[in-house]
C-alpha cells in the first residue's frame, strides 16, 4: 500500500468519485468478501472528498468486517484491510468538507457501483453467514444452551451420539437424570415412598433413553479404538461406561418393582433391598471412576 500524496486544495484534482471541485486527499480503501473457497476483493485508490471518503469507509469497512473473514486466506487479509481503512480514514479527518456550492451532486446520493456486488447479495450472504455462525456457536456450547434454549438444543444434540459436543449433551442430560432418580425422598412410609418415586417416571424414562444412545456410542468407540492405546479412553470405556449402564438398568428394575409393587410385603422388602445394594454399588463405581481419572490427570 503505497505512501499517500499531500491534500490537494480546492479546485484541482476533483474528487474521482462525485466529481466535486473541493479538498481531496489520496486515498487507498479496499473491501473483501470471504467465501470459503473464494474471494471478492475492490479496492478505490484515488483522489477523494470528504464525504465520499466517508461513504467508502463506511461500506468497505462495514462489509469487510462482517463478511471478510470465511476463508483462509481471507483470515489474514482482513485484518490488515481492518487496519489500513481505519489509519486511512482517521489520516483523512482534517479535510474539510466541501461546500455545499462545490457539490453537483446531492451528498447524501448513492455512490456509483465499484463492482459487480449488489447490496441484496450482501444482505443475503451476510444473513447466511450469521445464521452459520450462530449454528455452529449453539452446536458448540452446550452447557449454555440446554440453560437459555434447552428446545434448541435437544434438536441439535437429539440423535445418535456422533461427536464430543453429542457427547456432552447425552452425558449432561443422564447426569441429571440420575440425580433427580436419585434424590432423597421424604416419604415415610411405603405408599407415600412409592408416590413419590413414581412422580418421577420422566427421569426414569429420560435416564434409559440416554443410556441406550451412550452405550451404543461407547461400543462403536471401543470398537475404533481396540488397537490405540490411550489409558484414559481405556480408562473411561472400561470403567464408566459399563458403572453407568449397571446403574441405568438397576434404575429401570427399580421403576418396573415400583409400580407393579403396590404392598410392601417380605418378599417385595428383599427385592427393594437387592435393588438398593446394586443401586449402591453402581453409584460407587461411578465415584471411583471420577477418582482414578483425576488421579490418571484424565479430562
Amino acid at each position: 500500500m503505497s505512501t499517500t500524496p499531500a491534500v490537494q486544495p480546492a479546485g484541482q484534482a476533483p474528487c474521482a468519485l462525485c466529481g466535486v471541485a473541493g479538498p481531496t486527499k489520496y486515498v487507498e480503501l479496499y473491501q473483501n468478501i470471504g467465501m470459503v473457497i473464494a474471494r471478492r476483493t475492490i479496492s478505490v485508490k484515488q483522489h477523494l472528498c470528504r464525504n465520499c471518503i466517508d461513504r467508502c469507509f463506511r461500506s468497505f469497512t462495514l462489509t469487510t468486517l462482517f463478511l471478510g473473514w470465511w476463508g483462509t486466506v481471507s483470515l489474514f487479509i482482513t485484518p490488515l484491510i481492518l487496519v489500513n481503512n481505519c489509519v486511512r480514514f482517521f489520516m483523512a479527518l482534517s479535510l474539510e468538507r466541501p461546500s455545499l456550492a462545490a457539490v453537483n451532486r446531492p451528498i447524501d446520493a448513492p455512490l456509483p457501483r465499484l463492482d459487480g456486488t449488489s447490496s441484496r447479495f450482501k444482505f443475503i450472504y451476510g444473513a447466511i453467514v450469521i445464521t452459520v455462525a450462530l449454528g455452529l456457536l449453539a452446536f458448540y456450547n452446550v452447557a449454555f444452551m440446554e440453560k437459555h434454549a434447552p428446545r434448541l438444543n435437544a434438536m441439535l444434540h437429539g440423535g445418535a451420539v456422533g461427536g464430543g459436543e453429542d457427547a456432552e449433551y447425552r452425558g449432561g442430560k443422564w447426569n441429571n437424570d440420575a440425580v433427580a432418580v436419585l434424590a432423597d425422598t421424604k416419604g415415610q412410609d411405603w405408599p407415600a415412598y412409592r408416590s413419590e418415586l413414581l412422580s418421577r417416571a420422566p427421569y426414569f424414562t429420560d435416564l434409559a433413553a440416554q443410556n441406550d444412545k451412550i452405550q451404543a456410542a461407547l461400543t462403536e468407540e471401543r470398537e475404533k479404538n481396540a488397537n490405540i492405546g490411550d489409558p484414559c479412553e481405556s480408562f473411561a470405556l472400561s470403567s464408566f461406561g459399563p458403572a453407568m449402564d449397571e446403574l441405568t438398568k438397576t434404575e429401570t428394575e427399580k421403576f418396573a418393582f415400583l409400580q407393579r409393587t403396590t404392598t410392601l410385603n417380605d418378599d417385595a422388602r428383599s427385592s427393594l433391598k437387592a435393588l438398593e445394594d446394586r443401586e449402591d454399588s453402581a453409584v460407587k463405581r461411578i465415584q471411583a471412576y471420577y477418582a482414578g481419572r483425576d488421579k490418571r490427570g484424565c479430562k
